[in-house]
């Protein structure tokens, strides 16, 4: 049940503040996010995007042209290259970041499980591969 109760913990004559605590009975559902695609930039095929950006006619599209149109030519043949060449991933929801992909969820994973090892012992070699992997896993971020 939803409501709010207010409570006077103190009485009179016990302070010269009177504090009045509430006690608010919500039920909150929390709302997902929608997924949405991003970019893989990762798989990207970068040779095959620069030969087609290369062929493009590009002075037929925005040379002499209102630049309104102009702008609005280059970026539809842009997009439609980059979209030809550039796989796109569904990310999942707002907390997921979209530069931090499967190769750096395994990267932070495999620095976890050297963490955990190297807690039980914490021998030289142990600590040695948390210290790589945790070097790696940085590297991945960036």
């Amino acid at each position: 049940s939803s409501g709010i109760n207010a409570e006077w913990p103190l009485r009179p004559g016990q302070s010269d503040h009177y504090p009045v605590c509430f006690k608010v009975n919500v039920s909150i559902k929390n709302k997902k996010a929608p997924k949405r695609k991003i970019y893989n930039f990762k798989k990207a095929c970068w040779d095959r995007l620069n030969d087609d950006l290369c062929r493009v006619p590009w002075s037929g599209l925005i040379d002499r042209t209102d630049p309104e149109v102009a702008w609005t030519n280059f970026k539809e043949v842009l997009f439609t290259l980059v979209d030809k060449h550039i796989p796109k991933i569904t990310v999942k929801n707002d907390f997921d970041a979209p530069w931090f992909d499967a190769e750096c969820f395994e990267a932070y994973r495999s620095k976890e499980r050297a963490h955990k090892k190297f807690k039980l012992d914490s021998s030289l070699a142990n600590e040695l591969k948390r210290n790589s992997t945790r070097s790696y896993y940085l590297k991945s971020l960036r």
